[in-house]
Formats: C-alpha cells, sequence, structure tokens
C-alpha cells in the first residue's frame, strides 16, 4: 500500500522541477518504511519540462496538461492519481527531505483530529521564512499589521516558529503541505475558483469547518526559494492573481462588502504607491521596476480587473493584458 504520494505542479521551471524531483526520489528512496509515489503535473510548460523529466525522472508519473490550468485544477489532477495515505503538494521550488516526511506521517499517524501539516520554511540561506499565516479578514485591510499585534495580542499567530513543538495554526503555507487523502476528497480537494494563490488558505478554511485541524511542525523544515517560480518568471501577473485570490476568498468568507472596502482600500492606496514612485523613479532602476509593476496592478484595477490579465493569460514572456 502506498503510504505517501509527492504531488508536484509545475509551469515554465524546468531547473527548480528537476532540483525538485531529484530531492523527492532521495527522500523515497531513504523512506524504506514506506512506499512513496511521486506525481508531477505539468501545466502546458513551454521551456520542455514534460521532455527533460520523462528523460531524466522516468519512475515519476508524469501527467502532460495542454495549457496552463492553475495549481489548484493542476493539483486536483495530480490528487485523482494519487494512492497514498497522505499527499504532499509541493512546489517547484520547495526541496524536501525524508525526515521531513517521515516526521510528518508520523504525526498524522498520532494525531487522528489533523488533517494538515506544514513543515517550517526556510531561505536557502537558512534564514526562517513566514511558514503560516491567519486568515485574510477585513480589519488586515483597514488596520496595519504593527498596531493589530499591539492592540490584540496573538490575533494573528506569529508567522515565523517558536520552539520545536508542533503548534495549531489557521493556515500553512501551500509551498508544501501534507493533507489526509481521505479528508482532502471529501472536501472535493482544492477549490478550482483560485487559479493561483490561496487555495490551500481556502483548504485550511474548509478543514477547520469540518471540525480537523492544521498544524505547523516548526522542528521541522524545508528549503524553499521562495519567489523563484511565477513571481520571477511574471512579477505582474503573479501581482494581479494574488489580488484576484484575495478579492475571491474576502467575498466568499466575509461577503461581497468586505471585498468591496478590500478592493477601494487597495486602489487608494495603489494610487498612492504610484505617486509617491513617480516622484523617485531617477533613484534607479530598482524604484523604475517597481514602478512598472504597480503601475500596471493599479491599471488592472481601473479597467474593472479583465478575466484576461494574469497568470491565466501569462506565458514565459510575460502577461498578457
Amino acid at each position: 500500500m502506498i503510504e505517501l504520494s509527492i504531488v508536484v505542479v509545475s509551469w515554465n521551471r524546468c531547473d527548480l522541477t528537476l532540483s525538485c524531483l531529484a530531492a523527492a526520489e532521495a527522500a523515497a528512496d531513504l523512506l524504506s518504511e514506506q512506499t512513496v509515489q511521486i506525481i508531477l503535473v505539468d501545466n502546458g510548460s513551454e521551456d520542455k519540462t514534460a521532455e527533460q523529466v520523462r528523460s531524466l525522472h522516468p519512475s515519476v508519473a508524469l501527467i502532460a496538461l495542454d495549457r496552463n490550468y492553475g495549481f489548484a485544477r493542476g493539483a486536483n489532477i495530480g490528487a485523482d492519481r494519487a494512492g497514498g495515505r497522505v499527499i504532499l503538494f509541493l512546489n517547484t521550488d520547495a526541496i524536501i527531505q525524508a525526515a521531513v516526511c517521515e516526521a510528518a506521517l508520523a504525526h498524522l499517524a498520532a494525531s487522528p483530529k489533523t488533517a494538515i501539516v506544514g513543515p517550517q520554511l526556510l531561505h536557502q540561506s537558512g534564514r526562517l521564512q513566514n511558514s503560516a499565516h491567519a486568515f485574510p479578514s477585513l480589519l488586515d485591510e483597514l488596520v496595519p499589521a504593527w498596531l493589530i499585534d499591539w492592540m490584540w495580542p496573538g490575533r494573528r499567530p506569529a508567522k515565523r516558529a517558536v520552539g520545536s513543538m508542533p503548534r495549531r495554526v489557521q493556515a500553512v503555507q501551500g509551498a508544501a503541505i501534507f493533507v489526509r487523502r481521505a479528508v482532502f476528497e471529501s472536501l472535493g480537494g482544492f477549490c478550482q475558483d483560485y487559479f493561483f494563490y490561496l487555495e490551500e488558505t481556502d483548504l485550511c478554511w474548509r478543514v477547520r469547518e469540518c471540525g480537523q485541524v492544521v498544524e505547523l511542525l516548526p522542528g521541522h523544515s524545508v528549503v524553499h526559494q521562495s519567489g523563484s517560480s511565477s513571481k520571477a518568471v511574471v512579477p505582474v501577473a503573479s501581482r494581479i492573481e494574488y489580488h484576484r485570490s484575495l478579492y475571491r476568498f474576502l467575498r466568499t468568507r466575509s461577503g461581497r462588502g468586505a471585498e468591496w472596502v478590500a478592493l477601494s482600500v487597495r486602489v487608494l492606496r495603489g494610487a498612492l504607491v504610484v505617486l509617491g514612485l513617480s516622484l523617485f523613479s531617477f533613484a534607479g532602476e530598482g524604484v523604475r521596476r517597481r514602478l512598472r509593476e504597480r503601475s500596471a496592478l493599479l491599471s488592472w484595477h481601473l479597467r474593472g480587473r479583465p478575466a484576461s490579465a494574469g497568470l491565466k493569460g501569462a506565458s514565459v514572456d510575460g502577461p498578457s493584458g
């Protein structure tokens, strides 16, 4: 019987995908007590990812899609092929190790109420990365994070781990999450209304709604090259897609009024940021690059948030729309 299925969804970063799969295969080889299955769902990459995987990683179950269907749908397609008791959804820019898999499997076996666990994420330098977060809310849009922490201590859980003991959180970051397959299937998988970003947050919400627990394992870490995948290839499209997912999450979980307020606040804030960057555009290419990105994001808002813009319409050369 398969104990663990590792599902990776790739899009246009062959180098990251190959490194991710090599680490996953090495981890699987060391998990002598468990049977591990590795599945790659390639979202229509234009950089010969599928061909390279067939050649260099023939043991990986490859599902090559004809175009970019987004992370949620790609992950669901991979999960449909998964036979493991637990599914690890792993980003291409994350490097997994056998010890993390062993710890997650053992914790889930010993904690029947826990449906999702996530490891502590690290930068390549070893510096701690945000690994858990609170659910997006209207309060977060209206009040600065530092003020929330001062006025309501503990309302937002510490994003970086303290100590090594497992702790309950609202949601874990989606770079590497272990999910009980039975729970995942009972919830219908990831909501495919999210093309990219916050699909794991929505899943954590639904897991908690049905009385299950989400936990962070701060004593076990995964190196995550944050921002090395879609953010690096198409930064403007990535910003647009994040905002689209944020508004969808707020509309679904807090109502259209919350969505409208968040939209208004972000448009006003975006206009002020663009104005400020414009005044300092002489300061160098870094400022001008940020100005171009923020201007494109503001333009998308002002044009009524067209569906043609974002990662769904992007390519390796940049976003369309």
